[in-house]
């Protein structure tokens, strides 16, 4: 998303006309929940402010980073026993295949760079994209790039915030946009649902999320995981 940065057009003639020559769409994609910014109303925006999620989420990928780091160290001592002695050779190779326990793994992601810890942050206003000020110089600077298409996604829970109730705002705000992109030559790509739900989809009744905890429908591993009920997973 630009946020109205200015980008130079080529001449004509050039790549960007020949971009627009045939049935091939060549465009730029966004979605929804990612750049429109003010959704508060949807199932990722409830996990990146839920505590049990985002400390799950630093754990695992904490232990991933650990592990794909560990392996790393591993390929290293190997390669630096294929070039030592026959003695020290025995024993790097001993070292290198011990069993590494889960809480060593633990420790070693402390101790390594953060940057492959996910921690996930809500989208807040994002780049504001849902202003028509903003998604107005998006799709010109699509032009200026000679692009002939323009990928968005529909916010289910702006469209649909609550059960059988409709926003018709949010509708005709999604129609402007597509209507912008036709009048400046672009061809619409509408991803109809970019893996985000309107929270009443995937929270189900209060009582049906304390029998299914209760009744142990969900293997116990299971029970920490937002899989599909946040509600579930914060009763749990």
């Amino acid at each position: 998303m630009s946020q109205g940065n200015e980008i130079k057009h080529e001449e004509k003639g050039g790549a960007t006309d020949r971009m627009k020559e045939g049935p091939f769409l060549w465009g730029a994609a966004t979605s929804s929940y990612q750049v429109e910014g003010g959704i508060i109303n949807n199932d990722w925006d409830f996990f990146t402010r839920s505590e049990k999620v985002r400390d799950r989420i630093v754990k695992l990928t904490s232990i991933a980073a650990a592990t794909s780091n560990s392996d790393k160290d591993n390929k290293k001592n190997k390669g630096d026993e294929q070039s030592s002695s026959p003695e020290k050779d025995t024993k790097q190779n001993h070292r290198s295949s011990d069993y590494q326990p889960q809480w060593q793994l633990e420790q070693l992601a402390k101790q390594r760079s953060n940057a492959d810890i996910i921690r996930l942050q809500p989208a807040g206003v994002a780049v504001n994209a849902w202003d028509s000020k903003y998604y107005e110089q998006d799709i010109d600077n699509a032009v200026r790039l000679g692009l002939n298409a323009l990928r968005i996604s529909l916010e289910w829970s702006r469209i649909q915030p609550e059960e059988n109730k409709w926003d018709n705002d949010s509708i005709e705000h999604y129609r402007n946009m597509i209507n912008s992109m036709r009048s400046r030559g672009l061809t619409p790509i509408i991803t109809l649902n970019h893996f985000t739900l309107p929270l009443w989809v995937s929270t189900p009744p209060m009582e049906f999320s304390r029998n299914l905890l209760a009744n142990a429908i969900l293997p116990p591993k299971m029970k920490h995981l937002p899989l599909v009920d946040p509600i579930a997973a914060e009763l749990n």
